[in-house]
This record gives C-alpha cells, sequence and structure tokens, in this order.
C-alpha cells in the first residue's frame, strides 16, 4: 500500500523497541505454531512489508516469496534480505489479483496486513486459489476488540498521517466469516497492555494477562481441501 512508503525507513524501529521486540515475539510462536513451516516449504508472505517474517521463514530453510503493494517497504525489505539471508522473491503485488498460477504454494502467510486491505473476501478467495492442496492460509492482525486496537484508533483519531486512519481491525469471528468451511481454528495472544511496564515484559505477565485481558494478536488457520 502506497501509504507504507512514506513510513517504510521507521517501521522497523518499532521492533527494535522492547515492547516491539516482546510483540514480535509471542506473535510469531502463535503463527508459526499454526503454520507449522519447515525446510523446504513453498511459501508465499502476503502483504511481507520489510520482510520480517519472509526473513524468519528462509532462516529456517523455506522458499519464501514476499509480495506487497508497497515499493518503500520492499526496497527495505530486500535490502534486509540481501545480508546473509537465503534468497528471497520480493515482487510488488495486489493481494486481491495474485499472478500466481492455482496450486502454487505450500503454505500462505498474511501478517497484519488484512486490516488494510479494502476487500477481504476477494484477498481470502486469493490466497485459497494459490496454496497448494492439503496446504494451510494463516492470517494474523490486531483484535479490534482489545486494548490494541483502543490504542490504534485513538492514535489514528489524533495525528491523520497515522497509518491506522487506513485500518479495520478485525475480530476472530470476522476472521472465520471469511471461510467457515475450511476454517480450522483462531487463537489469540499479546495479552499484555501496550502500558506494560518494561520490566514486566515477560511470558510470566503474558500468561497472568490472559485471564484477564483479551489478546491484542489473533491468528487464524484454514486448509484447503484435498480433492
Amino acid at each position: 500500500m502506497p501509504v507504507f512508503d512514506a513510513i517504510a525507513g521507521q517501521y522497523d524501529d518499532w521492533y527494535e523497541s522492547p515492547l516491539g521486540s516482546f510483540a514480535d515475539e509471542v506473535e510469531t510462536r502463535l503463527v508459526f505454531d499454526l503454520l507449522v513451516p519447515v525446510r523446504g516449504m513453498k511459501i508465499l508472505d502476503a502483504g511481507c512489508g520489510t520482510g520480517n517474517f519472509s526473513i524468519k521463514l528462509a532462516r529456517i530453510g523455506a522458499q519464501v516469496t514476499g509480495i506487497d503493494l508497497s515499493v518503500g517497504m520492499l526496497a527495505v525489505a530486500r535490502d534486509k534480505a540481501s545480508s546473509g539471508v537465503e534468497a528471497i522473491g520480493l515482487m510488488k503485488m495486489d493481494i486481491c489479483s495474485l499472478d500466481f498460477d492455482d496450486d502454487t504454494f505450500d503454505a500462505v502467510l498474511c501478517m497484519t496486513a488484512f486490516e488494510f486491505i479494502a476487500d477481504p473476501d476477494a484477498a481470502f478467495a486469493e490466497l485459497m486459489r494459490v496454496v497448494k492442496p492439503g496446504g494451510r492460509i494463516v492470517i494474523g492482525t490486531i483484535h479490534r476488540e482489545s486494548l490494541w486496537a483502543e490504542l490504534y484508533d485513538h492514535l489514528a483519531s489524533q495525528d491523520e498521517t497515522c497509518i491506522y486512519r487506513h485500518a479495520q481491525f478485525k475480530s476472530l469471528a470476522d476472521l472465520e466469516d471469511l471461510d467457515r468451511g475450511h476454517y480450522v481454528k483462531g487463537v489469540q495472544g499479546l495479552f499484555i497492555s501496550p502500558f506494560t511496564p518494561l520490566e514486566r515484559l515477560t511470558w510470566e505477565e503474558e500468561a497472568a494477562r490472559s485471564s484477564v485481558n483479551t489478546g491484542g494478536f489473533i491468528a487464524a488457520l484454514w486448509e484447503k481441501p484435498v480433492v
């Protein structure tokens, strides 16, 4: 998405902060438990942004193709991927009109992108089309019923340049509605508040908050049927 071009150079600053680093660790564990990536797997990272998950998957040994609409974000991803990471195919492409044959990928991952997609049903149909029979689709996104979404909505209301002005946050029910017939399960995490003190950014605090807060991050799994 072109709106991300303006922030591409600063986007990864979030992951370098203590809160961002911990959030990324929580999200990665949740998503990888659903996707179960292994060496040699052919994976599409749809809405790859600066390549955060593309690089993680490549380091496992997966054959990764990352697509995004933001030229700026892709440029950052290419720069990162050129430093000691196995080759990742990165290209500008619209998730709602994928230039891939049917049944191309062993699995598809889409991280924190669906909230910015104008036509999520069309996007999901494309993801299902390009994954192989028996393959998995995992979508991870910000949970609209969480403290995190409340914060992002507030930031968007205060700053007309905030990217979250373009976001439509989802619930687990919204994700399930994309394709109830092939839906397997949904999970949530990031129970800690976005205002958690640095000394409490721990897995123990995450577990303790799980009985109090709604997760700020949700992920859902679908499997394409084998005909």
